[in-house]
């Protein structure tokens, strides 16, 4: 029983809560920043950072996790540091630092904070009295954070395209890292096991992959996350040519919607499969792209924000899930590897190869025609796609702990 402040299980809320007013706050920004400042070619190669620097980072960091120091205090050494660096990028660039300078400053934050997602959502997956809705209920503050990041920087700010999100980010950012000091104490659970150079690597998360349905979640969620590089990338261009000049606040309604859906996961994942949720949520990630195509075609804002709207519902179905299921299937000694090679699924390979396709197919629709409808329809076929893989290779099944280890 907790009975002191230091080490309650709200600090989990607080932490998501600063983690993704942060994100909320400079990542829906960026290109429009960079455009700003006359960077906009090299929108693609920034956005890059992220996937580039999560093919390893979480992999091994989340082995440490898991063999030798306590979550809680890596996350903090590694918040605070991307949050210098973070701050530093956006303060000299604002300064006048060329922009290669500036992607190369985001891609060494991008390797320091890489990883802490992961290791937060496992603090709170351990923490959880109910991983259904437990996790959901520490998860939600997320949320939250995001609408009031977006919501700070276009209402009270004015700062949808200005340096100070970037600056109001980093600030964030290190406040969370000492509040990560003070959340429950979550030891390796694999310490004292013999551990081989895999091990040591984090490369104990890729031999989940033998089993059929870490498989199909594992390259669901990549072919799900390419598509949906695109929404933070080119989302915020789209509706500033639709006349919208405080478009990150207004991406916010997804984050609405999905704290209503998050608050719902208990309910929903005690009497629904788990293929059938996450077949729902590829469905209505691909009906979130077939809207932004209509606006594309019609130069109509309402279907703009729709589709925005049914991204809180996508992103909470599908990758709340995943990170529950990955719990209860994975042996506790290496739990935050596992939770890392989603956390390389989504935001390495998914996002790597999907900020180059988004980026491609941006030059050759947008850039060239002016056509957002055919952008955004080529991404509603690559949704499509992850709903046929999934159905096909996906075996449904109750889930239930792991009880032998993973090898």
């Amino acid at each position: 029983m907790v009975t002191t402040w230091r080490g309650h299980p709200y600090w989990i809320s607080v932490a998501f809560f600063l983690m993704l007013t942060a994100m909320g706050a400079w990542v829906p920004s960026l290109a429009n920043i960079m455009k700003e400042k006359g960077a906009g070619g090299l929108v693609p190669l920034a956005f890059l950072a992220w996937p580039v620097m999560s093919l390893i980072s979480p992999l091994f960091w989340g082995a440490l996790a898991d063999r030798k120091v306590e979550a809680q205090k890596l996350l903090a050494v590694l918040v605070m540091l991307s949050a210098v660096v973070l701050f530093v990028a956006f303060w000299q660039f604002g300064q006048g630092l060329k922009a290669k300078w500036f992607v190369l400053l985001l891609f060494i934050a991008a390797g320091l904070s890489a990883p802490t997602f992961s290791l937060l959502t496992q603090i709170g997956l351990t923490h959880a009295k109910d991983q259904e809705s437990g996790f959901a209920r520490f998860r939600v503050w997320g949320t939250i954070g995001w609408v009031f990041g977006g919501a700070m920087i276009s209402f009270v700010f004015k700062a949808d395209s200005e340096i100070w999100a970037g600056l109001f980010a980093g600030v964030l950012r290190f406040v969370m890292g000492l509040i990560c000091f003070f959340l429950p104490a979550t030891p390796p659970r694999g310490a004292g096991k013999d551990h081989d150079w895999k091990s040591v690597m984090g490369l104990k998360g890729y031999a989940l992959l033998k089993e059929r349905n870490m498989m199909a979640l594992v390259v669901t969620t990549v072919l799900v996350s390419i598509p949906l590089s695109s929404f933070y990338m080119y989302t915020p261009v789209h509706l500033k040519d639709l006349g919208f000049e405080r478009a990150t606040g207004i991406l916010t309604v997804g984050q609405l919607i999905e704290v209503a859906v998050m608050l719902s996961m208990g309910f929903i994942l005690k009497r629904f499969r788990i293929k059938t949720v996450l077949l729902c949520a590829a469905m209505i990630s691909g009906v979130r792209f077939s809207l932004f195509a209509v606006s594309g075609y019609t130069d109509t804002s309402w279907t703009m924000i729709s589709g925005a709207a049914f991204h809180g519902v996508a992103y909470t179905l599908f990758f709340i899930t995943g990170q529950i299921y990955m719990q209860k299937r994975v042996e506790a000694g290496v739990r935050s590897q596992a939770q890392a090679l989603l956390s390389v699924a989504t935001g390495g390979v998914g996002t790597l190869i999907g900020t180059s396709l988004c980026g491609v197919l941006y030059r050759f629709f947008v850039d060239t025609k002016g056509d957002w409808g055919g952008f955004w329809l080529s991404l509603t076929a690559v949704s499509a796609v992850s709903v046929l893989f999934l159905f096909f290779a996906y075996q449904s099944q109750k889930v239930v702990p792991k009880k032998e280890s993973v090898k």
